[in-house]
């Protein structure tokens, strides 16, 4: 009398397996176009403005000028400064003491 144990097979589940290679196929065209090719249609737009940055570009500072300038000097403060309180007691316990 022969005992015959049959082994149980695997299903695959189709579905899930191109559900995962859909994924990774979708990442991969994704990281190609991202990374490997330069688009062509996107179109430099320049601003108006630009001529103005050159001129700007052209203006030389000089602190000197602006330091010594009678404008500057007839400038009045008319806050007061503030003074600085101790940053701690001696005993930071003392309020707590008789």
């Amino acid at each position: 009398m022969a005992i015959v144990i049959e082994e149980e097979k695997r299903i695959i589940n189709w579905f899930a397996v191109l559900v995962v290679m859909a994924i990774f196929a979708i990442i991969g065209v994704a990281a190609y176009y991202l990374f490997f090719i330069n688009p062509s249609s996107i179109n430099v737009v320049v601003p108006s403005n630009l001529g103005k940055m050159k001129e700007t570009i052209k203006i030389k500072f000089n602190p000197g000028e602006v330091l010594d300038s009678p404008a500057l000097k007839d400038l009045k403060i008319y806050v007061t400064p503030i003074e600085p309180e101790p940053a701690s007691n001696k005993n930071p316990f003392s309020r707590f003491l008789p």
